[in-house]
């Protein structure tokens, strides 16, 4: 009976627990966020925010986790980087994730080192000439067109 009892501790501790992850209990039946869902800056629209993450390095301004898969994690820190650069704020959770992703403690990833003078700056040309805009497909979208 003990066992039983520890059991069901365990498995409710393990699905009410938030720290490591995006999801929550609460959250399980919804997708992650879009990359332009966790960047704003002032008044601008999810169009100027799309845009702004192409030009700084986004393989997709859709999902993060399949731009991540596409670039190596430097080059995706690099972007991150850029967005804040260019003015940005994330929200909190992922601001922290990426204050851990630099963390020396536990990573050395080199664009964590990088000072902002070398932290690219957003391009329209990175972004036209990007493969999400050279798709048959989405080259046709708004957030493609110069």
């Amino acid at each position: 009976m003990k066992k039983i009892i520890a059991y069901i501790v365990f498995i409710f501790l393990f699905f009410s627990y938030e720290g490591c992850s995006n999801f929550s209990i609460r959250n399980i039946d919804k997708p992650p966020p879009h990359s332009y869902d966790i960047w704003s800056m002032g008044h601008q629209n999810t169009l100027e925010v799309k845009k702004a993450l192409l030009e700084c390095g986004y393989a997709t301004p859709f999902d993060f986790a399949e731009a991540k898969k596409r670039v190596d994690i430097n080059m995706y820190i690099l972007s991150q980087r850029c967005m804040l650069k260019a003015g940005f704020t994330q929200n909190k959770y992922y601001q922290d994730a990426l204050q851990n992703r630099c963390n020396k403690k536990y990573y050395n990833y080199g664009a964590c080192d990088l000072p902002w003078d070398k932290i690219p700056d957003r391009s329209i040309k990175k972004r036209l000439e990007s493969d999400y805009c050279k798709h048959k497909i989405y080259k046709t979208y708004p957030v493609c067109k110069p």
